[in-house]
């Protein structure tokens, strides 16, 4: 059976544009991959959100 994990981005600033994650965001994205860690991802999906946020070190 396939699980389907379903995590909404950090915090984010309120700047117009493509922000990225405030000092809470990025503590809540370190929490949800530390989470995460041990149930194996075989594939991750993200929403339209900068590939920079993805590359950020959390």
């Amino acid at each position: 059976m396939t699980t389907v994990f379903v995590v909404q981005h950090g915090e984010k600033e309120r700047v117009p544009g493509d922000p990225g994650l405030t000092e809470r965001g990025r503590l809540q994205a370190a929490l949800a991959a530390e989470r995460l860690r041990p149930e194996g991802l075989r594939a991750v999906s993200r929403g339209p959100l900068a590939l920079r946020h993805l590359m950020q070190r959390v």
